[in-house]
């Protein structure tokens, strides 16, 4: 799998979560993303059945603005 050798894997939180993402994400490919080394920057969509209790209840720009300044923050 190309996670294996990945340096940064972004994505909502759902990538994390196997069946979510209204089913698109296998229990293989969360499994995948979970034992890769990669840092992990996991985005808190609160949708399909799940809500990440203590994050802030931002836009997709807002989250997308934040994940740019921690990939920077990282090179």
């Amino acid at each position: 799998m190309a996670s294996r050798d990945a340096d940064i894997i972004i994505g909502p939180i759902g990538i994390v979560i196997a069946d979510s993402l209204l089913g698109e994400i296998t229990p293989a490919m969360a499994e995948a993303i979970g034992k890769s080394r990669a840092y992990k920057i996991l985005i808190p969509v609160n949708k399909c059945n799940h809500y990440v209790v203590g994050c802030e209840n931002l836009t997709l720009t807002e989250s997308i603005a934040l994940v740019i300044k921690e990939v920077e923050n990282l090179l």
